[in-house]
Protein backbone atom coordinates (compact mmCIF):
# COMPACT_ATOMS: atom_id res chain seq x y z
CA UNK A 1 0.00 0.00 0.00
CA UNK A 2 2.79 2.34 1.00
CA UNK A 3 4.65 1.35 -2.13
CA UNK A 4 1.70 2.24 -4.36
CA UNK A 5 1.28 5.59 -2.62
CA UNK A 6 4.96 6.35 -3.11
CA UNK A 7 4.78 5.46 -6.80
CA UNK A 8 1.76 7.71 -7.18
CA UNK A 9 3.58 10.57 -5.45
CA UNK A 10 6.61 10.12 -7.71
CA UNK A 11 4.44 10.16 -10.85
CA UNK A 12 2.61 13.29 -9.65
CA UNK A 13 5.89 15.02 -8.86
CA UNK A 14 7.24 14.13 -12.29
CA UNK A 15 4.15 15.55 -13.98
CA UNK A 16 4.47 18.80 -12.03
CA UNK A 17 8.12 19.11 -12.96
CA UNK A 18 7.33 18.56 -16.63
CA UNK A 19 4.57 21.15 -16.47
CA UNK A 20 6.91 23.73 -14.96
CA UNK A 21 9.59 22.99 -17.54
CA UNK A 22 7.11 23.35 -20.42
CA UNK A 23 5.77 26.64 -19.05
CA UNK A 24 9.30 28.01 -18.73
CA UNK A 25 10.05 26.90 -22.27
CA UNK A 26 6.94 28.65 -23.61
CA UNK A 27 7.83 31.80 -21.68
CA UNK A 28 11.36 31.69 -23.08
CA UNK A 29 10.03 31.27 -26.60
CA UNK A 30 7.55 34.20 -26.31
CA UNK A 31 9.42 37.31 -27.50
CA UNK A 32 9.14 40.48 -25.48
CA UNK A 33 7.55 43.45 -27.29
CA UNK A 34 10.38 45.24 -29.08
CA UNK A 35 11.60 48.70 -28.20
CA UNK A 36 11.69 51.21 -31.03
CA UNK A 37 11.45 54.90 -31.82
CA UNK A 38 9.90 56.86 -34.66
CA UNK A 39 9.92 60.41 -35.97
CA UNK A 40 6.88 62.70 -35.95
CA UNK A 41 7.03 65.81 -38.15
CA UNK A 42 4.78 68.85 -37.68
CA UNK A 43 5.14 72.19 -39.41
CA UNK A 44 3.51 74.94 -37.36
CA UNK A 45 5.58 77.30 -35.13
CA UNK A 46 6.38 76.54 -31.51
CA UNK A 47 3.46 77.20 -29.18
CA UNK A 48 0.83 76.78 -31.93
CA UNK A 49 -2.02 74.33 -31.22
CA UNK A 50 -0.80 71.96 -33.94
CA UNK A 51 2.60 71.77 -32.26
CA UNK A 52 0.90 71.13 -28.92
CA UNK A 53 -1.03 68.25 -30.47
CA UNK A 54 2.29 66.76 -31.64
CA UNK A 55 3.61 66.99 -28.07
CA UNK A 56 0.42 65.31 -26.84
CA UNK A 57 0.89 62.46 -29.33
CA UNK A 58 4.45 61.92 -28.11
CA UNK A 59 3.35 61.89 -24.47
CA UNK A 60 0.45 59.47 -24.98
CA UNK A 61 2.44 56.92 -26.99
CA UNK A 62 5.39 56.93 -24.61
CA UNK A 63 3.21 56.69 -21.50
CA UNK A 64 0.96 53.93 -22.84
CA UNK A 65 3.94 51.85 -23.99
CA UNK A 66 5.68 52.38 -20.63
CA UNK A 67 8.58 53.99 -22.45
CA UNK A 68 9.05 51.07 -24.85
CA UNK A 69 8.18 53.31 -27.80
CA UNK A 70 9.95 56.65 -28.12
CA UNK A 71 8.54 59.45 -30.28
CA UNK A 72 10.94 62.05 -31.65
CA UNK A 73 8.76 65.10 -32.35
CA UNK A 74 10.19 67.66 -34.77
CA UNK A 75 7.93 70.76 -34.75
CA UNK A 76 8.01 74.00 -36.77
CA UNK A 77 9.25 72.33 -39.94
CA UNK A 78 12.55 71.41 -38.26
CA UNK A 79 12.66 68.08 -40.08
CA UNK A 80 10.66 68.86 -43.23
CA UNK A 81 8.78 71.91 -44.47
CA UNK A 82 5.12 71.60 -45.50
CA UNK A 83 5.73 70.86 -49.19
CA UNK A 84 8.62 68.49 -48.45
CA UNK A 85 6.30 66.19 -46.50
CA UNK A 86 4.69 65.20 -49.80
CA UNK A 87 7.89 63.21 -50.48
CA UNK A 88 9.06 62.49 -46.93
CA UNK A 89 6.00 60.49 -45.88
CA UNK A 90 5.64 58.14 -48.88
CA UNK A 91 9.39 57.48 -49.07
CA UNK A 92 9.69 56.78 -45.34
CA UNK A 93 12.06 59.65 -44.60
CA UNK A 94 9.68 60.32 -41.71
CA UNK A 95 7.41 57.74 -40.12
CA UNK A 96 4.50 59.96 -39.06
CA UNK A 97 3.45 63.50 -39.97
CA UNK A 98 0.57 65.93 -39.59
CA UNK A 99 -0.01 67.02 -43.20
CA UNK A 100 -1.98 69.96 -44.57
CA UNK A 101 -3.45 70.75 -47.98
CA UNK A 102 -0.14 70.53 -49.84
CA UNK A 103 -0.63 66.77 -50.19
CA UNK A 104 -3.98 67.29 -51.91
CA UNK A 105 -1.96 67.60 -55.13
CA UNK A 106 -1.24 63.89 -54.69
CA UNK A 107 -4.31 62.83 -52.68
CA UNK A 108 -7.16 65.19 -53.69
CA UNK A 109 -9.40 63.28 -51.28
CA UNK A 110 -7.48 65.00 -48.47
CA UNK A 111 -9.37 68.28 -48.94
CA UNK A 112 -12.83 66.76 -49.04
CA UNK A 113 -13.70 68.41 -45.71
CA UNK A 114 -11.47 71.47 -46.07
CA UNK A 115 -13.29 73.15 -48.98
CA UNK A 116 -15.53 76.02 -47.92
CA UNK A 117 -19.33 75.73 -47.89
CA UNK A 118 -19.55 71.95 -48.48
CA UNK A 119 -20.15 71.22 -44.80
CA UNK A 120 -22.58 73.50 -42.95
CA UNK A 121 -21.55 72.99 -39.33
CA UNK A 122 -18.77 71.52 -37.21
CA UNK A 123 -21.09 68.62 -36.38
CA UNK A 124 -21.55 67.82 -40.07
CA UNK A 125 -17.82 68.05 -40.73
CA UNK A 126 -16.92 65.54 -38.02
CA UNK A 127 -19.74 63.13 -38.90
CA UNK A 128 -18.74 63.16 -42.57
CA UNK A 129 -15.04 62.85 -41.77
CA UNK A 130 -15.60 59.75 -39.65
CA UNK A 131 -18.01 58.13 -42.12
CA UNK A 132 -15.62 58.53 -45.06
CA UNK A 133 -12.58 57.06 -43.28
CA UNK A 134 -12.72 53.58 -44.90
CA UNK A 135 -12.57 55.07 -48.40
CA UNK A 136 -10.04 57.71 -47.37
CA UNK A 137 -7.69 55.05 -45.99
CA UNK A 138 -7.78 53.21 -49.31
CA UNK A 139 -6.95 56.44 -51.14
CA UNK A 140 -4.00 57.25 -48.87
CA UNK A 141 -2.69 53.66 -49.13
CA UNK A 142 -2.80 53.70 -52.91
CA UNK A 143 -1.83 57.28 -53.80
CA UNK A 144 0.47 58.28 -50.95
CA UNK A 145 1.93 55.00 -49.65
CA UNK A 146 0.58 56.05 -46.27
CA UNK A 147 -1.77 54.84 -43.57
CA UNK A 148 -4.32 57.48 -42.57
CA UNK A 149 -4.58 57.30 -38.78
CA UNK A 150 -6.99 60.19 -38.29
CA UNK A 151 -7.21 63.96 -38.35
CA UNK A 152 -5.87 66.86 -36.31
CA UNK A 153 -8.11 69.92 -36.24
CA UNK A 154 -6.30 73.18 -36.93
CA UNK A 155 -9.34 75.41 -36.64
CA UNK A 156 -13.12 75.42 -36.88
CA UNK A 157 -13.71 78.47 -39.03
CA UNK A 158 -12.53 79.23 -42.52
CA UNK A 159 -13.67 82.74 -43.38
CA UNK A 160 -13.24 85.45 -45.99
CA UNK A 161 -11.85 88.78 -44.81
CA UNK A 162 -12.68 91.72 -47.09
CA UNK A 163 -11.33 95.25 -47.30
CA UNK A 164 -14.79 96.63 -48.17
CA UNK A 165 -18.27 96.01 -46.70
CA UNK A 166 -20.41 93.07 -47.77
CA UNK A 167 -24.15 92.68 -47.20
CA UNK A 168 -25.33 90.38 -50.00
CA UNK A 169 -24.00 87.69 -52.31
CA UNK A 170 -23.84 90.02 -55.32
CA UNK A 171 -21.24 92.08 -53.41
CA UNK A 172 -18.82 89.18 -53.92
CA UNK A 173 -18.89 89.55 -57.69
CA UNK A 174 -15.50 90.33 -59.18
CA UNK A 175 -13.72 90.83 -55.87
CA UNK A 176 -10.16 89.53 -56.01
CA UNK A 177 -9.63 87.03 -53.20
CA UNK A 178 -6.44 85.23 -52.27
CA UNK A 179 -6.92 81.52 -51.56
CA UNK A 180 -4.98 78.26 -51.32
CA UNK A 181 -5.61 77.24 -54.95
CA UNK A 182 -6.90 73.92 -56.29
CA UNK A 183 -10.42 73.14 -55.10
CA UNK A 184 -10.32 76.23 -52.87
CA UNK A 185 -9.99 78.43 -55.97
CA UNK A 186 -13.01 76.79 -57.60
CA UNK A 187 -15.14 77.50 -54.53
CA UNK A 188 -14.09 81.17 -54.45
CA UNK A 189 -14.97 81.46 -58.13
CA UNK A 190 -18.30 79.68 -57.65
CA UNK A 191 -19.51 82.34 -55.21
CA UNK A 192 -18.61 85.12 -57.62
CA UNK A 193 -15.10 86.19 -56.63
CA UNK A 194 -11.98 86.28 -58.77
CA UNK A 195 -9.26 83.99 -57.44
CA UNK A 196 -5.72 85.19 -56.77
CA UNK A 197 -2.83 82.95 -55.74
CA UNK A 198 -0.07 84.74 -53.83
CA UNK A 199 1.94 83.73 -50.78
CA UNK A 200 0.58 84.43 -47.31
CA UNK A 201 3.44 86.81 -46.65
CA UNK A 202 2.33 89.01 -49.58
CA UNK A 203 -1.33 89.28 -48.54
CA UNK A 204 -1.01 92.19 -46.10
CA UNK A 205 0.68 94.51 -48.57
CA UNK A 206 -1.59 93.41 -51.43
CA UNK A 207 -4.72 94.31 -49.46
CA UNK A 208 -3.17 97.54 -48.22
CA UNK A 209 -2.41 98.59 -51.81
CA UNK A 210 -5.75 97.39 -53.17
CA UNK A 211 -4.16 94.75 -55.38
CA UNK A 212 -6.56 92.23 -53.86
CA UNK A 213 -9.90 92.77 -52.12
CA UNK A 214 -9.76 89.98 -49.57
CA UNK A 215 -8.34 86.70 -48.37
CA UNK A 216 -9.90 83.30 -47.72
CA UNK A 217 -8.23 81.62 -44.77
CA UNK A 218 -8.71 80.58 -41.18
CA UNK A 219 -9.34 82.96 -38.31
CA UNK A 220 -5.98 82.08 -36.77
CA UNK A 221 -4.19 83.44 -39.86
CA UNK A 222 -6.38 86.55 -40.02
CA UNK A 223 -5.30 87.26 -36.47
CA UNK A 224 -1.68 86.11 -36.31
CA UNK A 225 -0.71 87.76 -39.61
CA UNK A 226 -2.46 91.01 -38.59
CA UNK A 227 -4.53 91.15 -41.75
CA UNK A 228 -7.22 92.82 -39.63
CA UNK A 229 -5.16 96.01 -39.79
CA UNK A 230 -5.95 96.45 -43.51
CA UNK A 231 -9.27 94.56 -43.84
CA UNK A 232 -12.24 94.88 -41.50
CA UNK A 233 -15.12 92.74 -42.85
CA UNK A 234 -15.19 89.05 -41.95
CA UNK A 235 -17.75 86.44 -42.97
CA UNK A 236 -19.65 85.41 -39.87
CA UNK A 237 -21.23 82.17 -41.12
CA UNK A 238 -19.71 78.67 -41.00
CA UNK A 239 -17.37 78.29 -43.94
CA UNK A 240 -15.75 75.04 -42.94
CA UNK A 241 -13.11 73.59 -40.66
CA UNK A 242 -9.46 73.03 -41.54
CA UNK A 243 -8.15 69.55 -40.85
CA UNK A 244 -4.64 68.13 -41.05
CA UNK A 245 -4.27 64.43 -41.86
CA UNK A 246 -2.17 62.27 -39.54
CA UNK A 247 -0.37 59.96 -41.96
CA UNK A 248 2.14 57.18 -41.34
CA UNK A 249 4.48 55.74 -43.94
CA UNK A 250 2.75 52.53 -45.05
CA UNK A 251 5.89 50.37 -45.31
CA UNK A 252 6.90 51.28 -41.75
CA UNK A 253 3.33 50.85 -40.48
CA UNK A 254 3.17 47.28 -41.79
CA UNK A 255 6.29 46.32 -39.80
CA UNK A 256 4.50 47.08 -36.50
CA UNK A 257 2.63 44.49 -34.50
CA UNK A 258 -1.15 44.69 -34.36
CA UNK A 259 -0.86 45.73 -30.71
CA UNK A 260 1.51 48.60 -31.48
CA UNK A 261 -0.62 49.75 -34.40
CA UNK A 262 -3.63 49.89 -32.09
CA UNK A 263 -1.70 51.76 -29.41
CA UNK A 264 -0.52 54.43 -31.87
CA UNK A 265 -3.89 54.75 -33.64
CA UNK A 266 -5.78 55.02 -30.34
CA UNK A 267 -3.39 57.73 -29.17
CA UNK A 268 -4.00 59.64 -32.39
CA UNK A 269 -7.76 59.37 -32.01
CA UNK A 270 -7.44 60.90 -28.54
CA UNK A 271 -5.36 63.70 -30.06
CA UNK A 272 -8.07 64.14 -32.71
CA UNK A 273 -10.80 64.50 -30.08
CA UNK A 274 -8.70 66.95 -28.07
CA UNK A 275 -7.96 69.00 -31.19
CA UNK A 276 -11.67 69.20 -32.09
CA UNK A 277 -12.50 70.57 -28.64
CA UNK A 278 -9.54 72.95 -28.53
CA UNK A 279 -10.14 74.30 -32.03
CA UNK A 280 -13.75 75.19 -31.22
CA UNK A 281 -12.70 77.21 -28.18
CA UNK A 282 -9.76 78.84 -29.95
CA UNK A 283 -11.87 79.89 -32.95
CA UNK A 284 -14.41 81.66 -30.75
CA UNK A 285 -11.60 83.44 -28.92
CA UNK A 286 -9.93 84.46 -32.19
CA UNK A 287 -13.14 85.93 -33.59
CA UNK A 288 -13.73 87.85 -30.35
CA UNK A 289 -10.19 89.25 -30.53
CA UNK A 290 -10.62 90.26 -34.17
CA UNK A 291 -13.78 92.14 -33.20
CA UNK A 292 -11.84 93.98 -30.49
CA UNK A 293 -9.50 95.15 -33.25
CA UNK A 294 -12.43 96.62 -35.14
CA UNK A 295 -13.32 93.74 -37.46
CA UNK A 296 -17.04 93.51 -38.23
CA UNK A 297 -18.78 90.21 -38.87
CA UNK A 298 -21.13 90.16 -41.82
CA UNK A 299 -23.81 87.63 -42.64
CA UNK A 300 -25.77 87.00 -45.81
CA UNK A 301 -29.53 86.86 -46.21
CA UNK A 302 -30.66 83.25 -45.79
CA UNK A 303 -31.53 82.93 -49.47
CA UNK A 304 -28.12 84.27 -50.53
CA UNK A 305 -26.26 81.96 -48.15
CA UNK A 306 -28.12 78.95 -49.56
CA UNK A 307 -27.24 80.08 -53.10
CA UNK A 308 -23.57 80.36 -52.12
CA UNK A 309 -23.58 76.92 -50.48
CA UNK A 310 -25.30 75.31 -53.47
CA UNK A 311 -23.00 77.01 -55.99
CA UNK A 312 -19.93 75.91 -54.04
CA UNK A 313 -21.26 72.35 -53.68
CA UNK A 314 -21.87 72.03 -57.42
CA UNK A 315 -18.33 73.26 -58.14
CA UNK A 316 -16.86 70.82 -55.62
CA UNK A 317 -18.79 67.89 -57.11
CA UNK A 318 -17.59 68.74 -60.62
CA UNK A 319 -14.03 69.05 -59.29
CA UNK A 320 -14.08 65.63 -57.65
CA UNK A 321 -15.85 63.88 -60.52
CA UNK A 322 -13.11 65.22 -62.77
CA UNK A 323 -10.16 64.12 -60.63
CA UNK A 324 -11.54 61.09 -58.78
CA UNK A 325 -14.11 59.82 -61.26
CA UNK A 326 -17.87 59.52 -60.96
CA UNK A 327 -17.89 56.16 -59.14
CA UNK A 328 -15.47 57.20 -56.38
CA UNK A 329 -17.24 60.52 -55.89
CA UNK A 330 -20.54 58.65 -55.52
CA UNK A 331 -19.01 56.31 -52.94
CA UNK A 332 -17.96 59.28 -50.84
CA UNK A 333 -21.32 60.95 -51.38
CA UNK A 334 -23.27 57.89 -50.19
CA UNK A 335 -21.21 57.56 -47.01
CA UNK A 336 -21.39 61.26 -46.17
CA UNK A 337 -25.09 61.73 -46.91
CA UNK A 338 -25.94 58.82 -44.64
CA UNK A 339 -23.88 60.41 -41.87
CA UNK A 340 -25.19 64.00 -42.14
CA UNK A 341 -28.78 63.22 -43.14
CA UNK A 342 -29.09 65.53 -46.14
CA UNK A 343 -28.26 65.74 -49.85
CA UNK A 344 -24.62 66.68 -50.24
CA UNK A 345 -24.69 67.95 -53.80
CA UNK A 346 -27.87 69.74 -54.97
CA UNK A 347 -29.12 68.88 -58.43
Amino acid sequence: MKSRRRVFQMVLLSCLCMLLISQNAIAAESPKPKKFSFKLATTMPMGQPMTQRGDMMKKLVEERSNGRITVQHYPAGQLFATDALTEAVPTGAVQLAFCQSAISKIVPDHDLFNLMFLMRSEKETYAARDAAMPELRKAFNKKFNAELLGWVNYECEQAILFTKPVSKLSDFKGRKVRNAGGGHALVVQAIGCATVEITSSDVYLAMQRGTIDGVSSGTVSHLSRKWYEVAKYLSGFYGGSYLYSATANLDWWKTLSAEDQKLIRDALLDVQAASDAAAAVATREQIATLQKYGVKLFTLPEEDLLKAQNAASKAIKAYYVDILGKDQTERYTTLIEKAIGRTLFPS
